[in-house]
């Protein structure tokens, strides 16, 4: 709005018509760019003119984000798949194949060539209205398990199964390495040991299994720099977290909008998250994280443009940031399997947080 001291009314016009224009003192946004608007009042037999004043302001194009739903492990010779992709904005994107080799697209069916890592590019090319965008997702092709093999109670012995009846134990080493705690989620798992160490195993696309590589394992390995003073952990879809003895949190894996609580690449070893104490409870996402305080206090942060984190912005944060109105005990967030075991080894299912 515009206004002159002498009460006579403004005139506003548009220096860039292209970018903006003005219609009975409305302003309407036509394109990305710089708009320059002018104010002029020509005066009249009791005041002068006055001097025109110009404003210039920047005009962005809306942020658009590609949901693409993420893909499981698939096996070689299966029928095709179809990509499940949509965006925010409503515009229709595309799919292509970053592995034409592993696997083809078309349209947005999927079409599974070779043993190895699929890698699919979702694009959305934006108009007028919105930026550009794109999203990526990898999954594993592998061949038809001929059969698995487990490990049990450190003794050399192996059991053998064909593939139809795979064994499910889990061996970890010895009593120092008996399980209290596990979590897991899409295709990796983790323990908690009574040494209070983290072991890890499955897919690690996203370094996931925090021993410093992206190798996936089909047995428990050691998450680098966790041997000891963790008391639980949790499981998101490509991220893991472990709550320490003394309260803090450390996460590893995949990191694209912040779930790590840093701002930074993928991470395949643990990071400590600054700012957190008297951490109780922590719950995991696909792209975010949220973990209960010792105080009732839920903290979220990571991808928030569904609104995962609580706290009505719906922008992105690597800071781990308060959930609003949330400050009593028994708050549940939760993805995923978890599963605790009581101090007399009874299986404790699905635990509130915090309890």
């Amino acid at each position: 709005m515009a206004t002159a001291s002498s009460g006579l009314p403004v005139t506003l016009a548009s220096n860039t018509p292209s970018i903006c224009g003005i219609v009975n003192g409305t302003v309407t946004l036509h394109a990305e760019g710089n708009c320059s608007i002018s104010a002029t009042q020509s005066g009249n037999g009791a005041y002068s003119a006055a001097a025109k004043v110009t404003q210039v302001f920047a005009v962005h194009k809306k942020a658009q984000l590609i949901n693409f739903r993420p893909i499981t492990t698939q096996v070689l010779g299966t029928a095709p798949i179809t990509a499940n992709i949509s965006t925010t904005s409503g515009l229709a994107a595309t799919l292509s194949s970053a592995t034409p080799a592993i696997c083809g697209v078309s349209g947005f069916v999927v079409t599974l060539k070779a043993v190895g890592l699929c890698t699919l590019n979702a694009h959305q090319a934006g108009n007028a209205t919105f930026d550009a965008t794109q999203e990526t997702r990898s999954f594993k092709v592998i061949a038809a398990p001929a059969s698995h093999s487990a490990k049990q109670g450190g003794a050399a012995s192996r059991a053998t199964a064909a593939a139809s009846g795979p064994i499910h134990a889990i061996a970890l080493d010895g009593p120092a390495s008996l399980a209290t705690h596990i979590a897991a989620s899409y295709e990796h798992a983790c323990a908690v040991t009574v040494a209070g160490a983290v072991k890890c195993w499955g897919w690690n696309v996203g370094g996931q299994l925090g021993n410093g590589s992206t190798d996936d394992s089909y047995v428990p390995v050691d998450v680098t720099g966790l041997s000891s003073g963790i008391s639980d952990v949790a499981a998101g879809t490509f991220h893991t977290c472990a709550i320490t003895s003394v309260g803090g949190l450390t996460c590893w894996g995949y990191n694209q909008r912040g779930e790590l609580g840093y701002t930074g690449s993928n991470s395949s070893i643990p990071i400590a998250i600054a700012g957190l104490s008297n951490v109780v409870a922590a719950a995991l996402g696909e792209h975010h994280t949220c973990v209960l305080t010792g105080a009732g206090g839920v903290k979220c942060w990571g991808r928030n443009d569904s609104g995962q984190m609580g706290d009505g912005s719906g922008i992105d944060s690597d800071v781990p940031t308060d959930v609003f109105g949330l400050t009593a005990w028994g708050c549940r967030h939760q993805r995923g399997f978890e599963s605790h075991l009581r101090p007399d080894g009874r299986r404790r299912h699905g635990a509130m947080l915090g309890g």
